[in-house]
């Protein structure tokens, strides 16, 4: 297996080891770094000291050991950690999956050293020019930053959190009985916006009716955010979603998001255009993204009805992106999709548009 890390070439394989690579010496190959000498290989490591080519600063391991019940004992932490909003990895028998995707299938119980870098980096690298997350707030501010150095990518947005999920939260602003929750995850996601350098702050309305109370409440809400991220360089943004997927939610309508941003200043906040919800909710996209460019801040794509990746479904997107820069959009779109089956054999929808 050959993998870089850090402009630097890893083997454990004396075949494919020369004078440009590092051969990383395990108790599976130690027999064969004669023939890895014999083809011209200069560097070798011992596999343990891979981690110190590596920034593992961010990540927290869990090794299950033992003679039976391993892998039942591993899906399961899996699983928990997953359902507690967590991101995470899972290596074993059944395979290498990241955030419930399978990236990889496996034969051992046990993957050879190196795989297990060659998946962390799997984990980082994603071929995007830019970044988005939707709550990254488990993880420390901090880390993530300098993750993102590393790999050199700007960040287009996070999302202010949900609230309380069990109790069917879906965003905390437009919702009369949370006022100080809402100013809470406010602050929380302006301060961990400012060490990341994100672009956008993602305003989430939330569960509650259409009454002018909420409606009161979330331009109160925006407007203290607004307040707040006055001359940052960040930028808020209020996004409709479907009612198939979020039952219930406050802003589901592009006029309506309008009408919102001139209530509380067109020049301070602006609609994230998602083409999935407003195609669900709305339909005649185009034609309102056209109607509301001066009012779009961020544009995100995903097939529809699937929320898969944007080669399929109802919309084409590849006439579709070419006339949202005819039209006069001139930024990043974000693509916001499940992949059908891993997030690998997924991109190969990218090269269209390239």
């Amino acid at each position: 297996m050959l993998i870089h890390i850090n402009n630097k070439q890893f083997t454990d394989n004396s075949n494919e080891a020369n004078k440009d690579t590092i051969f990383v010496v395990s108790k599976h190959n130690e027999k064969f770094k004669d023939q890895a000498l014999l083809n011209g290989c200069e560097s070798f490591i011992d596999a343990n000291q891979l981690k110190d080519h590596v920034d593992l600063s961010g990540i927290k391991i869990v090794g299950i050991t033992g003679t039976n019940g391993k892998t039942t004992t591993a899906a399961a932490i899996y699983s928990f950690l997953l359902d507690l909003g967590y991101k995470v990895a899972l290596q074993g028998t059944r395979g290498f999956f990241i955030n419930d995707e399978r990236v990889e299938d496996y034969s051992l119980t046990t993957p050879i050293q190196l795989g297990n870098f060659e998946h962390i980096y799997k984990a980082k690298e994603n071929g995007f020019d830019a970044v988005e997350f939707q709550f990254p707030y488990q993880h420390d501010a901090k880390d993530i930053k300098k993750a993102l150095d590393e790999v050199q990518l700007p960040v287009m947005g996070i999302n202010t959190v949900k609230g309380n999920i069990e109790k069917g939260d879906n965003g905390l602003l437009a919702v009369p009985s949370k006022i100080s929750q809402a100013k809470d995850a406010i602050i929380q996601a302006f301060e961990y916006a400012k060490i990341i350098k994100a672009k956008n702050i993602h305003a989430m309305a939330g569960v509650t009716d259409l009454s002018t109370k909420s409606l009161v409440t979330f331009i109160d809400n925006l407007k203290f955010a607004k307040e707040l991220i006055k001359g940052s360089g960040i930028n808020l943004v209020i996004e409709p979603l479907n009612l198939s997927d979020n039952p219930g939610y406050f802003l589901t309508k592009v006029e309506q998001a309008k009408e919102i941003c001139e209530l509380v200043g067109p020049d301070s906040l602006k609609i994230m255009f998602d083409f999935y919800h407003v195609q669900i909710n709305q339909g005649n996209v185009l034609k309102r993204f056209k109607d509301h460019l001066s009012y779009i801040g961020h544009v995100q794509i995903a097939s529809v009805q699937d929320r898969a990746e944007p080669d399929k479904g109802e919309l084409d997107f590849s006439f579709v992106i070419p006339e949202i820069f005819k039209i006069g959009y001139k930024d990043i779109i974000g693509a916001e999709y499940k992949p059908r089956t891993t997030t690998d054999a997924g991109l190969v929808w990218m090269h269209k548009f390239k």
